[in-house]
């Protein structure tokens, strides 16, 4: 794969000189780097760092201009659905206070799932009140950058 380079990023965000695994409230922590350069040579990136910075290249390298975006090249997905009923938002809290999965995992399934799949049935199960897809029109989460089927970051 030929190298690419991708210049003026308004963000590069998660940008570390360390790759540790990251635990507790370390996750709280988002490095950024502003009117950002990106190299990625050989599906690997190569290079990054503020535009001041910006090594020279070879003319005839692919380039690209994100002037205004933000790049987020090492971004884990942490999504959830649209589809439950209930916020998960405590499962994203108990990450950052350092919890593993396998221990936010047992809180849910102590539970048999009910913090999920409760609220979503007992929704599901009245119709006079709007549903999920009715609530939030599937153009409007497109148009944010939101896969409607998953919610996943698109």
């Amino acid at each position: 794969m030929p190298a690419i380079l991708i210049t003026h990023i308004k963000q590069l965000v998660n940008v570390r000189a360390q790759t540790p695994v990251l635990r507790g409230q370390q996750l709280a922590e988002l490095p950024c780097i502003e009117d950002a350069y990106l190299l990625i040579e050989d599906d690997t990136i190569a290079g990054y760092g503020s535009m001041s910075e910006l090594p020279s290249v070879a003319p005839q390298m692919e380039s690209v201009n994100a002037s205004g975006r933000f790049v987020l090249p090492a971004w884990c997905d942490s999504h959830t659905h649209l589809v439950f009923a209930a916020s998960r938002e405590s499962e994203f809290i108990d990450k950052i206070k350092g919890l593993s999965y396998a221990e936010i995992a047992a809180r849910v399934f102590a539970t048999g799932c009910r913090s999920s799949c409760s609220p979503t049935n007992t929704a599901l199960s009245h119709p006079a009140e709007p549903s999920p897809r009715r609530r939030q029109p599937a153009w409007a989460v497109t148009r944010r950058g939101v896969d409607p089927r998953t919610a996943a970051t698109a």
